[in-house]
């Protein structure tokens, strides 16, 4: 139960008392607390469920957040020192809680898009790329193969140290909607143990080789609590295009949550530092833990 009491008087102002789980939160006026009110009611935002699109299939959601006033009061933060407390606000319905087929974006209200890159080959060009990574401060997600990923376990623990999402590519790079249940299952589990066991941490998200997938494909990983997870927006970079070719096909197709697709090829490597200031201009860029909610 929440209730206000005037706890002092003077000539000068009045002392408010916010009366929360029986303690009280002294605010210096009622003024200090109608701007705190103010800001909630202009900054606070609502959870977005996940929902099921006959487009793109499962659509994430967003979380929203909630101005703690009490929290605030009681620690002493203020507008104009830009430390104000904010509570994380869970979307009803999660994309984990939909069966509806793989993720291909995150939702459009979210201003922000995801970068995969899929690694089966090309270890020469995913250094020059960290290094980009690392210099430009931003967190992208490497798909990996577990072929791949037991030829160099030391770049694989070298990518989740710096703090970018390691996800599962299958294991040798097969036509998942030709593989039996069976043989899912052993391309996601084998995959799975190998990258756990280099950086100590559980594999949540699956990239199928080529895109291709069937509803048995998205099962299956779900029985791993895993998303199966596409793209929005395609470099094609395998055919080995110029840096040109790889920012033209993005930049001017960019939209809230997409998530774009790439590879380590050299024309990716010079092309990845103009591609992340061109799409910081109006987006940020965010790991799929984010995006997909």
């Amino acid at each position: 139960m929440k209730e206000f009491i005037i706890v002092g008087l003077s000539v000068f102002y009045i002392f408010i008392a916010l009366v929360v789980d029986d303690k009280i939160v002294l605010a210096d006026s009622q003024e200090v607390y109608n701007e705190l009110l103010k800001y909630k009611e202009e900054n606070d935002m609502s959870a977005i469920d996940a929902r099921c699109d006959k487009v793109w299939f499962k659509v994430p959601g967003i979380k929203g957040k909630s101005l703690n006033i009490k929290k605030n009061l009681a620690e002493g933060k203020s507008l104009e020192e830009n430390n104000l407390v904010f509570e994380i606000v869970e979307p009803k319905v999660k994309s984990s809680d939909l069966s509806c087929g793989p993720i291909y974006k995150g939702n459009e209200e979210k201003e922000a898009v995801s970068l995969i890159i899929n690694v089966a080959w090309g270890d020469e060009y995913v250094e020059p790329m960290l290094d980009i990574l690392k210099e430009k401060k931003v967190k992208v997600n490497f798909f990996i193969e577990g072929v791949f990923a037991k030829e160099h376990p030391e770049l694989v623990y070298k990518i989740y140290h710096e703090g970018h999402l390691i996800g599962n590519h299958s294991y040798n790079h097969p036509n998942f909607s030709k593989l039996t249940v069976k043989e899912i299952k052993r391309q996601i589990v084998t995959t799975n143990n190998i990258l756990s066991n280099i950086i100590l941490d559980d594999i949540e998200y699956f990239g199928p080789p080529s895109g291709a997938y069937d509803q048995r494909v998205v099962e299956v990983a779900s029985q791993f609590k895993m998303e199966t997870v596409i793209w929005s927006l395609d470099t094609i970079d395998w055919q080995k295009p110029s840096q040109e070719v790889i920012i033209d096909r993005i930049i001017p197709r960019l939209h809230n949550g997409a998530i774009i697709l790439m590879h380590p090829t050299d024309n990716t490597a010079l092309a990845l530092s103009e591609m992340i200031d061109k799409i910081l201009v109006n987006y940020d860029i965010e790991l799929l833990s984010s995006i997909i909610v």
